[in-house]
């Protein structure tokens, strides 16, 4: 009752308090000395990429269910062959039958070859990726087995004509850990495959899935096959009354020597009392997953790039205390991560500014701060860097949008170039007037180039194409193919009435970077702007507030028309200087509607849509 009545209050307090400040008072934001920043607008529908190479949408595939998607590597790519590699389970009307595991090859995502595991056995949840053996390339599967009840896991392998097949069948007793969960599915270049599972024993009531279990194979080229070598388990100290060890996820390096491995959850003795919400714990290898060691909790309320766009608390506009998103359903267990060239971990994270620290508010957020997307990085000296990604239009703050059971969320997905000297962030978001929640996405992507610090704008690819609004259940590859200098991302995604029934899969050629990968520096153009946010909450019936993030001193203003171009509201703050700043509007005086808003910062302007209930 307590937590309820300061919730309501809170909503309140912070609706009335934040509809009336000027951001410019929160917080200022980063200068650009120290770094190449490209001409973006972080939540702009960009139209579609690449205008000389058009999107092209082929199925590829069936299920029948689409629980396939539930857990598992399902896209990933090798760069020798520029094959992308998608698995899942088979049934419908490209043939085969639920219990069949379908590990499906692509060079240009129009033809198909693939590698099918027949079973008599409940094949479920699959993850799937490429190994080579020599000049020898192999397709692995990897998932539980479910007869009478959850009983074993399995490891396939064979090369990608099918020949060579071997199945590596465990018996699980109870206590030790299921393929559930594996997200983390790698095959070093050295033989090493590791997977992560969760634990087979007593679920708790709330929060089940409380301890983890890396598991490592090792391949024999003699038998061709991968045989069990190891187990580590990890159950973290955590705090039991917070949810549980989720999301999760492993990844490694280039040469794969460096691992790490990571939970999200809320520890039972964090580094700074009620500044920390749930957060991720990490652990690391050096020495191809030998030994893990837990890293240090980090106190991520002191970076520094997190500081520029996270709001602060409301009590102190120095302090910022990140709120990392977690959740129980398919979707949400979803941080991705990468390992780059240096040994450095990435980790792809959604983050709102928790109100306060105070021990009763741990789970409480602004009610209008938008969602962001950050690239989370360790750096070498043991601090973490972030890289603001974009911030997401369709607000899913607790993920209950569903389509059939099966939470929506945005999908986010992390690739690297082979030689990981290249990033890229891959989601998805609902824009526009559709709705807040996330149920009509088109599919949006960013890249960096860690070699110089730059990076494209955030581009989305679908919008005004023919698979505008309906990239359902996205997934997208772990490696990104350099072709040419040209980076292209595989991408899949799902249509059919409900993933409960028989579903399509659909495979999405053009998501690509282009060589001129940094495109242009904002110091190189006249381009104020580095962020104009959407309007939020949009739609709206009341207060409404637009973000501005200026890259040099300018005359900043706003003006709002409606469908004739009538003028309804304009707003003037004069010549500022460089940082962030708010326009706050009331529309609870206007005609429901569609309206524009255009930002214009000196020769610099920027329009967007706004819907008033």
């Amino acid at each position: 009752m307590k937590k309820t009545l300061l919730f309501f209050a809170t909503f309140l307090f912070v609706t009335s308090t934040f509809a009336q400040r000027n951001l410019q008072t929160v917080k200022k934001d980063q200068t650009f000395a120290t770094k190449s920043y490209l001409k973006a607008d972080q939540n702009e529908s960009l139209g579609p990429v690449n205008q000389s190479k058009a999107l092209v949408s082929t199925a590829f595939h069936s299920s029948e269910n689409g629980y396939t998607l539930s857990a598992g590597k399902k896209v990933t790519a090798d760069q020798t062959s520029k094959k992308a590699l998608y698995t899942a389970r088979a049934g419908g009307p490209f043939g085969f039958t639920g219990n069949d595991i379908s590990l499906k090859m692509t060079t240009d995502g129009v033809d198909f070859d693939s590698v099918t595991f027949v079973s008599t056995t409940g094949k479920r949840y699959p993850g799937g990726t490429f190994f080579r053996d020599g000049a020898d390339l192999y397709v692995v599967s990897a998932g539980p087995v479910v007869e009478a009840s959850w009983s074993h896991n399995y490891v396939y392998s064979a090369k990608i004509d099918g020949t060579n097949a071997a199945d590596t069948l465990l018996v699980i007793p109870a206590g030790l850990g299921l393929f559930h969960m594996n997200e983390g599915l790698t095959v070093l270049e050295t033989g090493e495959l590791f997977i992560i599972g969760e634990k087979n024993g007593p679920e708790a009531e709330d929060f089940p899935h409380v301890a983890y279990t890396i598991w490592k194979f090792m391949w024999n080229s003699i038998d061709k096959k991968f045989n069990f070598v190891s187990e580590t388990d990890f159950t973290p100290d955590m705090d039991p009354d917070m949810p549980p060890v989720q999301p999760q996820g492993l990844a490694f390096s280039p040469s794969g020597d460096v691992g790490y491995f990571w939970v999200n959850l809320q520890d039972a003795d964090p580094l700074v009392a009620y500044n920390l919400s749930t957060q991720p714990a990490i652990w690391k290898t050096i020495d191809k997953g030998e030994t893990w060691t837990r890293m240090p909790n980090y106190d991520y309320g002191q970076v520094e790039d997190l500081k520029e766009h996270v709001w602060p608390i409301i009590s102190d506009e120095e302090v910022i205390r990140p709120v990392f998103f977690y959740g129980y359903t398919s979707s949400d267990k979803l941080m991705p991560g990468v390992v780059d060239h240096e040994g450095n971990l990435h980790l792809l994270v959604r983050i709102v500014g928790g109100y306060s620290v105070h021990p009763d508010s741990l789970d409480y957020t602004f009610v209008y701060e938008p969602q962001k997307i950050f690239d989370l990085y360790t750096k070498t000296d043991g601090t973490w860097g972030a890289n603001l990604v974009d911030s997401l239009e369709s607000e899913v703050y607790k993920d209950k949008q569903e389509f059939g059971d099966f939470a929506l969320d945005h999908r986010i997905h992390m690739a690297r170039t082979e030689d990981g000297t290249r990033i890229f962030a891959i989601w998805t978001d609902t824009q526009g007037e559709v709705a807040e929640t996330n149920i009509a996405p088109d599919l949006k992507a960013k890249g960096f180039n860690l070699t110089d610090n730059t990076q494209t704008i955030a581009k989305n690819f679908t919008t005004l194409t023919p698979t505008e609004f309906s990239i359902l259940y996205m997934n997208a590859s772990d490696i990104a193919i350099n072709d040419n200098d040209t980076y292209k991302i595989p991408v899949v995604y799902i249509s059919g009435d409900t993933p409960e029934n028989e579903i399509l899969h659909h495979y999405l050629a053009g998501v690509e970077f282009d060589a001129d990968f940094a495109h242009v520096s904002v110091n190189d153009i006249d381009q104020n702007f580095n962020q104009v946010s959407q309007s939020y909450p949009n739609p709206t019936s009341g207060m409404t507030s637009v973000d501005v993030t200026l890259v040099k001193g300018s005359n900043l203003s706003i003006q709002v028309v409606n469908i004739m171009g009538q003028v309804v509201y304009t707003e003037n703050k004069g010549n500022v200087s460089e940082g962030k700043y708010r326009f706050n509007f009331d529309a609870s005086q206007l005609n429901s509607g569609i309206y524009f808003y255009t930002v214009k910062a000196g020769n610099s302007n920027h329009t967007s849509k706004m819907i008033v209930q």
